[in-house]
């Protein structure tokens, strides 16, 4: 696990590999008690990478 991000509704998981991550993620939400209602995986584009790395976006 790379980070986590609590939005308020959720969780948000950033991992190097969400497919592969997923199987392992949704066991450990299971032994903690906690209830999947969604799962959706992401593939950043270069935009957002730019930003996470920089703290700058592309046109500032």
């Amino acid at each position: 696990m790379q980070h986590v991000d609590n939005d308020g509704a959720g969780l948000i998981l950033t991992v190097s590999d969400g497919p592969t991550a997923l199987a392992g993620i949704l066991t450990g939400a299971g032994h903690a008690g906690m209830s999947v209602t969604s799962v959706e995986i992401v593939r950043p584009d270069l935009e957002s990478v730019f930003l996470h790395l920089t703290g700058k976006a592309l046109r500032d």
